[in-house]
């Protein structure tokens, strides 16, 4: 079952090479200028991956380390910032047999320190976690990747 979450911006995503594209406009610290024309070199990817990828940097503490961007940017590109929440897939844990109105899910809350040693939680399972017991949830179902193997 996939959660959807499609009409919510994601504030605590790891940063696209876009996101830099777009903020590049807003640094008037000569210093956050070049490091957004280094992120934003397509020859030079692992300076991105490094500050980015690797400790999985939030947007918000992106635009918390440079302060020049934090206070110039325009807020009408807000929503191209923040993207929407890409979809959760969980797996389903009851029998169409048993449930054939309802989908009971098997969802693990997610809990980790980045390299930051930041902690970090998952936004949907987190959210999941703090539901009422049978509180009803949008999903929708796709095909998963598990096969039975063949009767005997």
């Amino acid at each position: 079952a996939v959660v959807s979450t499609q009409s919510t911006g994601d504030i605590v995503a790891v940063p696209e090479r876009q996101f830099f594209e777009l903020c590049s406009n807003f640094p008037t610290d000569e210093l956050e200028k070049e490091k957004f024309q280094e992120f934003t070199n397509m020859k030079d990817t692992e300076e991105l991956y490094s500050y980015v990828s690797r400790p999985k940097r939030t947007i918000l503490e992106v635009l918390s380390d440079f302060h020049s961007v934090r206070k110039n940017f325009d807020i009408t590109y807000l929503f191209d910032v923040f993207g929407r929440i890409k979809p959760r897939g969980f797996s389903i844990a009851s029998a169409q047999s048993t449930c054939p109105k309802s989908a009971q899910l098997c969802v693990g809350v997610v809990r980790y320190r980045t390299n930051l040693k930041s902690e970090r939680v998952g936004l949907c399972s987190t959210w999941l976690s703090t539901l009422p017991l049978g509180s009803p949830v949008m999903v929708s179902v796709e095909s998963g990747s598990f096969n039975f193997p063949p009767d005997r």
